[in-house]
């Protein structure tokens, strides 16, 4: 297990591809300055087991900013895939601020949560959810906290609630006791560090390259 919680900038979940190197480091600059973890609009398509005329699928809009407890001597396959700029954040730091770690189902094998979900989404959708918003946003909350089994290596963590910032963003404020690591190709260490000096943040900075070469 990890003592921290990783948040890599670098991957485009809009058409699932990599961000340039240069937009990947204005997110990290971004995030450092605001002094904030920022969520981003995400669309959630979750399937459910089959279970009788219980919910089966919903499709929902949430936003959400998404960590992995992957250590960091580990990490090599998700900078691979999420790109080469990351922030680490104590644990602590996250259940105060209402992460949640995700729940991996398998989607053709019902089991108390799933069937849960199920029932309490159809629940709600049946009695009056679509104009509802407070109802609308359960059903995609626990949609936004379940995940396939077969992503389960990620061991995810996400945030789905936070204060509005600047420029209507939503992000969850962090300390300098908060944030523990920065990962950074070594290209741009020395302008990442100006930013960290002049935040008051002193986490500790590990290249990239020593965990992943592409």
């Amino acid at each position: 297990m990890s003592s921290q919680l990783f948040h890599f900038t670098g991957f485009d979940k809009s058409n699932g591809s990599f961000k340039p190197d240069i937009d990947a480091l204005e997110i990290l600059k971004r995030i450092l300055q605001s002094h904030h973890l920022l969520l981003t609009p995400n669309k959630v398509h979750l399937k459910l087991p089959k279970i009788g005329d219980l919910l089966s699928e919903i499709d929902v809009g949430v936003h959400m900013a998404c960590l992995t407890e992957t250590p960091l001597q580990f990490i090599a396959g998700h900078i691979a895939k999420y790109g080469k700029f990351g922030l680490g954040f104590t644990i602590e730091w996250a259940l105060r601020n209402g992460g949640q770690n995700v729940v991996y189902c398998d989607s053709n094998a019902p089991n108390s949560y799933t069937h849960t979900v199920a029932g309490i989404g159809g629940c709600l959708i049946r009695n009056g959810a679509a104009y509802d918003i407070q109802k609308v946003s359960w059903i995609a909350e626990l949609a936004a906290i379940t995940e396939r089994f077969e992503l389960r290596h990620k061991r995810e963590w996400r945030f789905l609630r936070a204060p509005i910032i600047d420029d209507k963003l939503r992000g969850i404020k962090f300390s300098t006791e908060d944030l523990q690591t920065i990962v950074c190709p070594r290209l741009h260490i020395a302008q990442i560090r100006k930013i960290l000096e002049r935040e008051g943040f002193t986490p500790n900075i590990m290249p990239t390259e020593d965990y992943w070469i592409e």
